[in-house]
């Protein structure tokens, strides 16, 4: 760094201050990045000069890194600890948020004195945590640093907090009940997103399917989403996150009728089913059981038989026996996910989960994932040839290696093909004529 480097404790009390470099670092789900991107363009009309984690720049050589922190399970809570550890020896300011921040605030602040707690959950928090931690720059050059411009995907946190009580999850503790975001605010973002050259849009909370259920008036996720349609005319597409089972179900109609009714809406699924044995899933403190979960997703596939869908189980819960582990295969079997994320028991500090008894060896824990994995694979190479042939209008999404690009059909299938990077945000029309690991491979019609 330059000898005009501010100091740690200037960017704390000085209320206007010279132009910083800021490194903006986001980890785990998706809203958290797209808290950390509202923090970045936040930053970015306050003047100073920021940076994302695609753009490669080692944390010594900025003024303040930002890390919004996840810890939904123990590997990634400790990837937190060394990140921080690293960003706190660099030099740099350390300013966290995210749900380590929220759950685990006065244990940063031991471990690393100097560290600012952010606190992010909600807009209106994040903004005001925004100004609070810096200021605004006094002047200099707004030079724009490499990665911030012509971004393709633009996150729109339409809620934050969950109305569920699982007895294995931290989120809950970390960002409270549900909250959903007013229409006209998730309206507004699209709208800001669009001004900026946007093409994907990425609809997301704790639990997207429990939009509305704080608002009132008959709001639900299918009113939002016609709301989008009507008020919204471009030519965009729209992923809608994670939905939990019990809130799909309380809203069936109303949300699927809005995915028929839109074919911007990527017809992607996101239904976490988590366990195929009703009784683990009542431990698990799920409102709902091993057949609302099977009768859910397969309604999904009647209505939309070419959608993907996707899902996510825990294995080695506490006390899941062997007999539990195969209704959750049965279920994997019969269900045939398009995306299936396993995840290995993680006992949470302060959750009901980690004072169960029979906590079950990690190694049992990992055999059934790779169980799980391997029946995955084999459901999935069958899926993706079943697939193949002509896709209509696919939105190129992602840059690959070699000169090869990824697009996304309107069910969300990814599709490898060969082309220029010019591409990127464009709607081509595309046939596959062979299939990949976890996508198709293709060429421009």
């Amino acid at each position: 760094m330059s000898s005009s480097r501010i100091s740690k404790y200037s960017i704390m009390f000085s209320a206007h201050v010279k132009q910083l470099r800021v490194l903006v670092e986001a980890y785990g789900c998706t809203m958290n990045r797209g808290e950390a991107s509202r923090a970045a363009e936040m930053l970015d009309r306050m003047g100073h000069l920021v940076y994302r984690e695609n753009d490669a720049v080692p944390a010594s050589e900025m003024d303040a890194v930002i890390i919004f922190t996840c810890d939904v399970i123990s590997s990634t809570e400790r990837r937190m600890w060394k990140r921080m550890r690293e960003i706190s020896d660099s030099g740099a300011s350390l300013h966290v948020a995210g749900c380590l921040a929220a759950v685990d605030g006065r244990e940063i602040i031991e471990r690393f004195p100097d560290a600012r707690i952010m606190d992010t959950m909600g807009l209106d928090r994040l903004y005001s945590s925004v100004k609070e931690h810096f200021g605004m720059s006094d002047g200099g050059s707004r030079e724009r640093p490499g990665g911030q411009e012509g971004r393709l995907h633009h996150i729109v946190p339409i809620g934050s907090g969950c109305t569920g009580a699982c007895t294995y999850c931290i989120t809950r503790l970390a960002r409270g009940s549900h909250s959903s975001v007013p229409p006209e605010e998730v309206i507004g973002s699209i709208r800001e997103g669009i001004a900026r050259g946007r093409k994907e849009f990425l609809v997301t909370s704790q639990d997207t399917g429990a939009y509305g259920s704080d608002l009132g008036n008959g709001m639900d996720l299918g009113v939002l989403m016609r709301k989008i349609s009507d008020e919204i005319d471009a030519d965009i597409r729209i992923r809608v996150g994670m939905m939990n089972p019990d809130g799909l179900m309380r809203a069936r109609e109303s949300i699927l009728g809005a995915f028929d009714g839109d074919e911007r809406f990527f017809r992607f699924f996101h239904v976490p089913i988590q366990s195929g044995s009703s009784r683990i899933l009542k431990l698990m403190g799920r409102r709902y059981d091993a057949d609302d979960a099977r009768a859910l997703v397969r309604d999904i596939r009647n209505r939309f038989p070419d959608a993907s869908i996707s899902s996510d189980v825990i294995t080695g819960f506490p006390t899941e026996t062997e007999e539990d582990h195969e209704l959750t295969m049965k279920m994997v079997r019969e269900l045939s996910f398009d995306v299936l994320n396993i995840t290995r028991f993680s006992a949470r500090k302060g959750t009901p989960a980690m004072r169960m008894e029979g906590q079950i060896h990690s190694g049992v824990s990992k055999e059934r994932s790779r169980e799980l994995s391997r029946l995955h694979r084999e459901l999935l190479a069958g899926r993706l040839s079943d697939r193949m042939g002509e896709h209509g209008s696919c939105l190129v999404t992602e840059i690959g290696r070699d000169g090869t690009l990824m697009a996304r059909d309107g069910n969300y299938v990814p599709i490898v093909i060969e082309g220029p990077s010019e591409l990127l945000g464009e709607f081509v029309d595309l046939r596959t004529h062979d299939v990949g690991p976890t996508y198709l491979l293709g060429s421009i019609i």
